[in-house]
């Protein structure tokens, strides 16, 4: 009793600990839990930052009412202006541009000035006559610099284009952000639909539906596997024991997050249901052994026979299932790694709970655990030891399942956009698709030209000139913003007509440059009244951006069209000595995220199916059962992918996962089984194969059952990307144990043959040595 008393104090103390840590988790989305800190590329995202102060984008969108005309009517202007003005005061806005602070130039007395487009008398807008309203209209609407990108080309719509801070060191900054815009949206008219889209604002309530998915899921998840628990044991104490037991482990798992992360982000959201499931799967293996062995044992002969029995076949379960998780490692994505890293621990934290906890535990019951069996289990497993025609049937089902899998794996694409994470009529993607409609989108790309005597030379300015011409032929580009438009805005105003082209050369330019630095207002109020503007071009005129906002948030876009950027960068801007180039934004930065999963999900897959291989082979010390072990390991895989190529399903960060996860689960069935058998062979080879399979067959299905139901509750999970983690995880891990069942009984009795005729020869070739 003293030993047992000791292992409950030392499992809840560790608990209670663990708990504590765990109690300041929060939730972090932005882009650095995809990137090292010392990656290259985030290196010059974070200077690209901390240059032209910031590269997210919060759009306000609204469609005018028709009872108002158009974005000109004075109901508008006046809305807008309030709207504009109340946004730009908001904290963390850099600037607020909207049609009431929209500048233009004129030319006075042979030079550039800046003007607003609406003038204002006593702090309120000033609205024009309608003559003059109306020729404004027509200079707005072929603006270069505003029409796409504040007034959709219609005129019918408008926008207010919020810069961003985006203050990393401050975990609730985005939510602040947008809590104050919505607040400054209820005061406007209800007959209007607001859209507001942006990276921050996705972020945001990617961070919500974290919080309702654990919040919601996880009990969902406990009390679907109760009630599987109760019809597999009628026992209110088997029932509570794993729950509370593999709970624990899950907090264990949450404390070390905490102390080594600080946060949950995307990928790791899904491991408390997933080792949730996993840690109660070999919970059910001890009981399901322990009431087997008390049908003809005292309850701590029991105990002891059950631990003895299921200690080495749980252990390689858990770690060859922690060594496809760790396989994530391999993936140069930071998210993703420490979600097979936190899946690791807290399975073989399981193991440990399953081994050296629970048989303690057990040891305090004084009422043995109800003898129930399940006649559905029984029945389904009499079908594949004893009914030759339902395995042929099975046979076909699972071949013809293969064959239309080939078929799809060519088929699988691979694209990582954060708008895949919402349903189709999410709020937040519909804003962003209106946006994207009628604004060029807020997905940002930017080339960085820097040339150490200046960028502000005719030679420079007609290949950025060049370089826009050819972004606006691109079907994947929404609006590109550069001081090629303003300098061509500044021409039209002194010659009346607008020019890419600086002519004549080298003095009209070097006006230009005059002009430019009396625009250019860097610090305090005046960063603010810089606006886009102060977003274009270094204070030493030495780097400027050009700003390109895509349609589409999708590496499926993304990629072929980056590809076509850099060679035509590099060919507008050749290498030299003194002038260089950059591409950089956060579109830059999940394309990578793209490439990383993909090469490191393929090496991942490899590296863990030889690993788990090895740890097999091992255990069994033979090399033809290691192999038939991964034969029903690897199909489900095989399927699980077809099936996603089939149904058009990206991979992403966290359908990437679902091979490595399948990996190490699948193989647990089929140690369990093998081993199983090998203790059964003296039955004979037939027999033992359908013993183990009678009698390991019933903890397998319902863990099987305990496991899928873990990775079910995520198809109701308010991300996309991780309903379909769950869907194909449990295709994956159902199809796995019909593979068990049908293909191993027969490949495990045909190695069994081979191992009894060896030793059979072996001890007839000892017999003749020992001859006279």
């Amino acid at each position: 009793m003293a030993r047992q008393a000791l292992a409950i104090v030392i499992f809840a103390a560790v608990t209670v600990v663990a708990g504590l840590a765990a109690a300041g988790l929060r939730i972090d989305t932005s882009p650095k839990i995809a990137f090292s800190e010392d990656d290259p590329s985030f290196v010059r995202y974070r200077r690209f930052l901390e240059q032209f102060g910031g590269d997210e984008l919060v759009v306000v969108a609204y469609r005018v009412p028709d009872e108002w005309g158009d974005a000109f009517s004075p109901q508008n202007i006046r809305l807008l202006d309030k709207m504009t003005t109340r946004l730009a005061k908001v904290d963390g806005v850099l600037d607020a541009m909207s049609l009431t602070t929209a500048v233009r130039f004129v030319a006075r007395n042979r030079r550039v000035r800046l003007t607003k487009l609406f003038s204002r008398r006593n702090g309120s807008i000033v609205i024009p006559p309608p003559d003059e309203l109306a020729k404004l209209r027509r200079d707005v609407l072929q603006n270069p610099i505003l029409s796409g990108n504040i007034i959709s080309r219609d005129g019918k719509a408008v926008a207010i284009v919020c810069r961003v801070e985006t203050r990393p060191e401050q975990p609730n900054f985005k939510r602040h952000l947008k809590r104050s815009v919505e607040e400054v949206l209820k005061d406007a008219p209800k007959n209007i639909t607001f859209y507001v889209a942006g990276p921050p604002i996705a972020d945001v309530t990617l961070e919500d539906c974290i919080l309702q998915d654990l919040v919601v899921f996880l009990p969902l998840l406990i009390a679907i596997l109760a009630v599987v628990l109760f019809y597999v044991f009628r026992d209110v104490r088997a029932v509570v024991l794993p729950l509370v037991t593999i709970g624990a482990s899950v907090v264990w798992t949450g404390g070390l997050i905490k102390v080594i992360s600080g946060a949950i982000t995307l990928a790791t959201v899904a491991v408390p249901p997933i080792v949730l499931a996993v840690g109660v799967a070999l919970v059910v293996h001890f009981l399901s052994n322990y009431r087997e062995q008390r049908e003809t044992l005292e309850r701590v002969e029991a105990v002891r026979a059950a631990r003895k029995n299921i200690a080495v076949p749980c252990f390689l379960a858990g770690l060859t299932t922690a060594i496809g998780f760790l396989s994530l490692s391999i993936v140069d994505v930071p998210a993703v790694r420490e979600m097979g890293f936190y899946c690791a621990f807290s399975v073989m934290a399981g193991v440990v709970v399953t081994l050296v906890f629970v048989p303690e535990i057990v040891l305090l019951w004084r009422r043995r655990v109800r003898s129930h069996q399940p006649s559905a289990i029984r029945g389904f497993l009499g079908l594949f030891a004893h009914n030759r025609a339902w395995r042929l049937f099975m046979w076909a089902v699972v071949t013809a399942g293969l064959v239309m899998a080939s078929l799809g794996i060519p088929k699988i694409r691979v694209e990582t956009s954060l708008l895949e994470y919402f349903k189709p009529n999410d709020p937040v993607r519909v804003a962003h698709e209106f946006v994207a409609k009628n604004f060029g989108g807020v997905a940002t790309v930017n080339i960085l030209v820097t040339d150490r005597k200046g960028v502000m030379r005719v030679d420079t300015i007609r290949r950025v000139a060049r370089l826009r011409e050819w972004l606006c032929r691109q079907s994947e580009v929404g609006q590109v913003l550069s001081i090629a438009e303003v300098l061509a805005c500044m021409n039209a105003a002194l010659f009346g007509e607008k020019k890419a082209v600086v002519e004549p050369a080298e003095p009209l330019l070097a006006q230009h440059r005059q002009a430019l630095k009396r625009f250019r207002l860097h610090k305090g109020r005046g960063r603010r009244k810089g606006g886009a503007l102060a977003a274009l071009i270094s204070e030493d005129f030495k780097t400027l951006r050009i700003s390109v906002r895509l349609k589409e948030w999708s590496s499926r876009v993304l990629r072929p069209f980056m590809a076509r950027l850099r060679r035509q960068v590099a060919q507008i801007f050749p290498q030299q000595q003194e002038q260089s180039t950059e591409i950089v934004g956060t579109s830059v930065l999940f394309l990578q995220v793209a490439t990383k999963l993909v090469n490191g999900e393929k090496q991942g897959l490899l590296v863990a199916f030889f690993a788990v291989l090895a740890t097999v082979l091992i255990s069994l010390r033979s090399f033809k059962l290691a192999a038939v072990t991964m034969i029903p390991t690897s199909l489900p895989i095989f399927a699980a992918l077809g099936l996603m190529g089939f149904l058009n399903v990206p991979v992403n960060v966290s359908t990437s996962m679902v091979p490595s996860v399948a990996l190490g689960i699948l193989v647990d069935n089929a140690i369990h089984y093998v081993w199983r058998s090998r203790r059964e062979k003296q039955k004979g080879t037939r027999d033992a194969t359908i013993a183990a399979l009678m009698s390991v067959g019933r903890p397998l299905t319902f863990n099987a059952v305990i496991i899928s139901a873990g990775f079910a509750v995520l198809i109701g999970s308010s991300f996309r990307t991780n309903r379909f983690l769950g869907a194909f995880t449990v295709v994956a891990l159902l199809f796995g144990l019909v593979c068990t069942f049908l293909f191993l009984p027969p490949l495990v009795r045909m190695c069994l043959k081979k191992e009894k005729s060896a030793q059979k020869d072996c001890g007839n070739h000892t017999s003749q040595n020992d001859e006279p």
